[in-house]
């Protein structure tokens, strides 16, 4: 498992004024690029990576599924393809910046938008409202 905490990111200055983006000091368009960890084998992780790089992207934006890595309350899983620490270093290898999309709800098309079955099981909890335990 890659240690999140050491994790290393693409550096740069990024702001934002009337006209747009500026990038290390230069108005530029981001190419940003879908990809999903979590919906390929670990091992095409690079090479995909590598493709959206060679394309002329900057950027991915990923979503970071809850339900796929709390597999049960307090149950966290970061190995083999649930290891998103690895496919992080990998973007930075391939020199794109990530957006990363934490849930708790991210739609995409994934079972309860990525909230754990699990908890369906608490009755005081209230489900895609303002609730304060997230």
């Amino acid at each position: 498992m890659t240690d999140l905490s050491t994790s290393t990111v693409v550096g740069g200055a990024v702001a934002l004024d009337p006209t747009g983006l500026v990038l290390d000091g230069r108005e530029e368009a981001l190419l940003c690029a879908s990809l999903f960890y979590f919906r390929l084998p670990r091992e095409t992780w690079e090479a995909r990576l590598a493709a959206v790089r060679a394309t002329g992207y900057r950027a991915i934006d990923v979503y970071l599924p809850w339900n796929f890595h709390e597999t049960a309350p307090g149950v966290w899983d970061f190995e083999g393809r649930r290891d998103v620490g690895a496919f992080l270093d990998l973007a930075h290898e391939a020199g794109l910046a990530v957006i990363a999309r934490p849930g708790p709800y991210i739609c995409s098309e994934w079972d309860g938008g990525a909230l754990p079955a699990w908890l369906g099981l608490d009755p005081d909890l209230r489900v895609r409202q303002a609730e304060p335990r997230f």
